[in-house]
């Protein structure tokens, strides 16, 4: 039995030149809640504002998944996710 599952991301998110938006989360995958090893996604002129995953995130199971998305520019966080204060997804 597979002990992990594969999480592919899309999010609309507006940002400014140069900056990009990351997932961060709760699994090492995501970077333990650490944005400087978090998950950077990719967007396209065509479609931006939507960002999304460039591969599957391995999500282990049974692991209650808990994340944010992060705006970041050359390694410093511009902002994180609005969605609450301590309320993560």
């Amino acid at each position: 039995m597979k002990r992990e599952s594969m999480m592919d991301i899309r999010v609309i998110m507006t940002t400014k030149p140069d900056e990009s938006v990351y997932i961060t989360g709760n699994t090492p995958s995501l970077g333990n809640w650490n944005p400087l090893e978090s998950v950077k996604l990719i967007t396209d002129p065509q479609i931006y504002p939507e960002w999304w995953t460039s591969k599957p995130i391995v999500i282990p199971k049974g692991v209650p998944l808990e994340f944010k998305f992060v705006v970041m520019k050359d390694d410093n966080i511009v902002k994180w996710e609005e969605i609450g204060p301590d309320v993560n997804r």
